[in-house]
């Protein structure tokens, strides 16, 4: 999908869940405040990268970073408020 007009890249709302969750460590959260998108929707930012290996998850962006270990992940991408895509993905043992 191409950028909107304006945009320099195509930014996509999207969804990701963790499912068997058994240890989460949680490091500089918001380190920035969130924003304010013209809708007035809150923005907190991009996710810079997501990491798998095996069962553990490293995501890390204005959010802070997130090292995980859980069982699977879910990823869902969101347009108008409804769900486009949503996969369930094995994590590799």
């Amino acid at each position: 999908m191409p950028a909107r007009a304006g945009e320099q890249y195509c930014y996509r709302k999207g969804v990701l869940a963790f499912d068997g969750v058994r240890d989460l460590t949680w490091t500089g959260q918001l380190s920035s405040r969130p924003s304010r998108d013209p809708d007035g929707s809150v923005d907190y930012g991009n996710i810079d990268y997501l990491i798998i290996e095996g069962d553990h998850y490293t995501v890390e962006g204005n959010l802070g970073q997130i090292d995980l270990h859980a069982a699977s992940i879910r990823v869902a991408l969101v347009s108008d408020g409804t769900i486009l895509a949503s996969r369930g993905i094995a994590a590799d043992r």
